[in-house]
C-alpha cells in the first residue's frame, strides 16, 4: 500500500513543479500571469547596443497582478522553437518598453505592481534569420515579491487617442501629486481591438530624471502601427526616488517659429542661478494648443552648466501636422547633482508661453472687432438709447443709474474748469467708480490667470491655479492703484475729470480674445474726461493716457529683475496691451481723439505699442527693451503734462483777466 501513496505524493509533486511551464509562465509563486499576447513580423530600424534593421519577430502582451502580494522588477523572457518543435538559440532578444537596469549581467526592468495592475510588455528578436524560422514561442515571467507598496500618486490627466497614417498613440498629461519624489517615470499603453484582444503595446518615457511633487508632464506615447480602430489602457510606472533633483534655473529668453522642414522649432537660453555646476540638464517643453490641450513633447540635453553661466538650447515638435496647431508651450528644467532627502523647496511659478504671430493677429482682429462691432451695433440699431432711457426709470439712486448705463456719450466731454472741479470733488469716489474698479479687476485677474496658466487645463487645477491668481492679483492691483492716482494727479493740473467705468464692449473682447485665443486683447473699463477741452486738449490727454500705460512698464520690469517673473510678465502685457488697445482710432477709445488732433503723432504711439505688444505677447525682445521703452514714454509723458498744464493755464488766466473800461469823457 506505501508504494502507491508515495507514487501518488511523487506524481502530485511533479505536476505542482510543471504546472507554471506547462501554462507557459514561470514565477516564483504564480503570482502574475500573461493575459493576452500576439506576435507578428515587422521592418524596423534600432539603435540598442549597435545596429540592426530587418523584418524582425515582435511579441506583445500584458502581465497582471493575480495575487494579494505586490511584486518588482518585473521581466519577460521568451523561448522560441521551429516548425520542428526544435528550440531555436537566437539573439539579441530586446525588450522595447520600460527603463533597465544591468543586474549580474542581466537587463532588468525598474517596476512595482500591486494587485490587480496591468503591464504591458514588448519583446523583439533582433535577429531576422531567426525570426523567420519561430513557429512557436513560450513566454516566462521573471519577478520578485517585495514588501513595498507601489506608489498611486502618479495620476494621468486628460488624454486622448490619436490616429495618424495607419498608426495610433496616446497623447495626455501626467502629474505627481503626491509627496515623494519619482524616478524612472513612464507611460505605459495597450491597445485592444473590439473583441478585446491585444494590439499593440508602446510607451512613453517622460523627459526628466525626477519628478517632484506638484510636476506636470506632457506624455505623447510612440505611434503602434495600427489600421483599425481600437480602445486603450494607460499604465504610470515609477520608482521612488530619496534624492532630489537640482533646479536652480531660469529661462533668460526664448522664442518659436516654424522651420523649414514644419516643424515647431523653440530656441532660448537657459541660465544656472544657483551656486552648484549643474551636470546633465534636461530642458523639456510642453506643447499645447490655444484650448490648452497637449499636443506633445520633447527635450533637450546639455552636459553641464557652470553656476552663473548661461547656454543656448533648441527644441523641436517633430509632427508637422501638431506643429501649425501649436499655441503655447511650458518649460521644464532639471539637473544633476542630486541631493539626499527632501524635495527642494524651491518651486518654479508657471510662466506664460508665447503667443504665436498668426495667434496674436487672430487675437487682437477678435478683439478690436468685437469692441468696433458692438459699440456700432449699439449706436445704430438704438439699443443703447432705449436701454438707457429704461435704467433712467428705475428707482435707483444716480449713482447706481449712471453705473448700469450704456456709455454712448462722448468721451471728451467740454465743461468749463470750475465745472469739472465740482464733479471731481463730488464724484471722485463714487459707488459707480467703486463697482467699475472691482468688476474691472475680476476681469483682469480671470483673464490673465487663465493665459498665464497657458489654457483650461492649468486653469482647473487648484494648485496651479492658487500658485498664480495671488500674483497676477497684486499685477491688476498695482496697475489700476498707479492708473487711477495718475488720473488724479491730471485731473488736478489740468482740471480735468478722469473717471473710469466699466465698458460692456471692451469686457467682451477680453473675455473672447483671452479665454479663446489665451491672449487678451480688450479692455473692461473705459475713461470719460470732462473738462476745459477742445481738439488739442482731447489729443493730449489721449496721449497721456496711452504714455501712461507704457510708462508702466519700468516697475513691471523691475519686478522680473528681482526675480519675481509671473508679475513682471502679467504686468508687461497687461501694460501694452491697454496702450495698444487704447491707441486704435476707435470711439470711444483714447486713439481717436489723438488720430484727429495730430495723424503723425497718432501713428508714431500706435506703431510703438504695436511693437511692444506684439514683443510681449510672443516673447521676442529682451527685458531691457520694455526699461527703454518705458522710460522714453515716462519722458515724453512729463514733458507733455508740462506743457498742456502751461497751456491750459494761460488760457485761464486769459479767461479770468476783467476788462477795464475807459473812463468816461469830460
Amino acid at each position: 500500500m506505501k508504494y502507491p501513496v508515495v507514487f501518488t505524493v511523487i506524481a502530485l509533486l511533479l505536476i505542482t513543479v510543471s504546472l507554471p511551464w506547462l501554462i507557459g509562465v514561470k514565477g516564483s509563486d504564480e503570482q502574475a500571469q500573461v493575459v493576452s499576447h500576439k506576435s507578428f513580423i515587422e521592418h524596423g530600424t534600432f539603435e540598442i547596443d549597435g545596429h540592426y534593421e530587418g523584418d524582425f519577430l515582435h511579441v506583445i502582451g500584458v502581465i497582471q497582478v493575480t495575487s494579494t502580494g505586490n511584486i518588482k522588477d518585473v521581466r519577460v523572457d521568451l523561448t522560441f522553437y521551429d516548425a520542428a518543435g526544435d528550440r531555436i538559440t537566437a539573439g539579441p532578444v530586446e525588450s522595447l518598453l520600460g527603463t533597465y537596469r544591468e543586474v549580474e549581467g542581466v537587463k532588468t526592468p525598474y517596476n512595482l505592481l500591486g494587485p490587480g495592475d496591468k503591464l504591458p510588455f514588448h519583446v523583439v528578436l533582433l535577429d531576422e534569420a531567426a525570426s523567420a524560422k519561430v513557429d512557436a514561442y513560450d513566454i516566462s515571467l521573471k519577478y520578485t515579491t517585495t514588501e513595498e507598496q507601489p506608489y498611486r500618486n502618479l495620476v494621468i490627466l486628460n488624454h486622448r487617442l490619436r490616429s495618424f497614417y495607419g498608426s495610433k498613440s496616446v497623447i495626455g498629461e501626467l502629474t505627481n501629486t503626491g509627496q515623494k519624489n519619482l524616478h524612472c517615470v513612464s507611460v505605459h499603453v495597450a491597445f485592444y481591438d473590439a473583441r478585446g484582444e491585444i494590439m499593440g503595446a508602446e510607451y512613453y518615457p517622460i523627459r526628466l530624471s525626477v519628478m517632484i511633487p506638484g510636476d506636470k508632464l506632457v506624455f505623447a506615447t510612440y505611434s503602434a502601427m495600427i489600421d483599425e480602430d481600437v480602445s486603450y489602457e494607460l499604465t504610470p510606472v515609477c520608482i521612488e526616488a530619496d534624492y532630489a533633483p537640482y533646479r536652480e534655473f531660469r529661462i533668460l529668453s526664448h522664442s518659436s517659429r516654424l522651420d523649414q522642414y514644419g516643424d515647431f522649432l523653440v530656441e532660448g537660453e537657459v541660465a544656472n542661478t544657483g551656486s552648484k555646476e549643474a551636470t546633465s540638464v534636461n530642458i523639456a517643453v510642453d506643447f499645447y494648443d490655444r484650448f490648452g490641450i497637449p499636443l506633445g513633447a520633447n527635450d533637450a540635453e546639455i552636459p553641464s552648466i557652470q553656476s552663473g553661466g548661461s547656454i543656448p538650447f533648441s527644441v523641436r515638435l517633430w509632427d508637422i501636422d501638431l506643429a501649425s496647431e501649436v499655441a503655447n508651450y511650458t518649460f521644464h528644467v532639471s539637473s544633476g547633482p542630486y541631493t539626499t532627502g527632501a524635495p527642494p523647496s524651491h518651486e518654479e511659478e508657471p510662466v506664460r508661453s508665447p503667443s504665436s504671430l498668426p495667434v496674436v493677429s487672430v487675437a487682437v482682429a477678435v478683439g478690436a472687432g468685437v469692441s468696433a462691432g458692438l459699440t456700432a451695433t449699439a449706436g445704430a440699431t438704438g439699443l443703447g438709447q432705449q436701454f438707457n432711457a429704461a435704467v433712467s426709470r428705475l428707482d435707483l439712486p444716480d449713482s447706481i443709474k449712471d453705473f448700469l448705463k450704456f456709455y454712448t456719450e462722448e468721451t471728451f466731454k467740454h465743461v468749463t474748469g470750475k465745472e469739472a472741479k465740482v464733479k471731481r470733488r463730488k464724484r471722485y469716489m463714487s459707488i459707480g467708480r467703486l463697482l467699475s474698479l472691482v468688476i474691472s479687476a475680476t476681469a483682469l485677474v480671470v483673464v490673465l490667470s487663465y493665459a498665464e496658466l497657458n489654457g483650461l487645463s492649468g486653469f482647473l487645477n487648484v494648485s496651479e491655479l492658487m500658485s498664480v491668481m495671488p500674483s497676477v492679483l497684486i499685477t491688476v492691483v498695482l496697475f489700476l492703484v498707479i492708473k487711477e492716482t495718475v488720473a488724479l494727479v491730471i485731473g488736478n493740473m489740468l482740471n480735468v475729470l478722469c473717471e473710469l467705468k466699466v465698458w460692456l464692449h471692451g469686457l467682451v473682447a477680453l473675455l473672447i480674445s483671452g479665454l479663446g485665443f489665451l491672449l487678451p486683447f480688450g479692455s473692461p473699463w473705459r475713461t470719460n474726461y470732462e473738462g476745459d477741452l477742445d481738439a488739442k486738449g482731447a489729443g493730449l490727454i489721449g496721449t497721456l493716457k496711452i504714455l501712461c500705460d507704457l510708462a508702466l512698464m519700468i516697475p513691471f520690469y523691475g519686478f522680473t529683475l528681482l526675480g519675481y517673473e509671473l508679475i513682471g510678465d502679467a504686468g508687461l502685457l497687461l501694460t501694452t496691451m491697454s496702450a495698444y488697445y487704447s491707441s486704435f482710432p476707435l470711439r470711444p477709445l483714447e486713439g481717436r481723439a489723438v488720430f484727429e488732433y495730430n495723424k503723425t503723432l497718432w501713428a508714431s504711439l500706435f506703431a510703438g505699442s504695436l511693437a511692444l505688444f506684439v514683443s510681449c505677447s510672443a516673447k521676442l525682445l529682451p527685458s531691457t527693451a520694455y526699461l527703454l521703452g518705458g522710460s522714453l514714454a515716462m519722458a515724453l509723458f512729463i514733458g507733455i503734462l508740462i506743457l498742456e498744464k502751461k497751456r491750459t493755464s494761460g488760457r485761464s488766466a486769459m479767461e479770468g483777466t476783467v476788462a477795464i473800461p475807459p473812463p468816461p469823457p469830460l
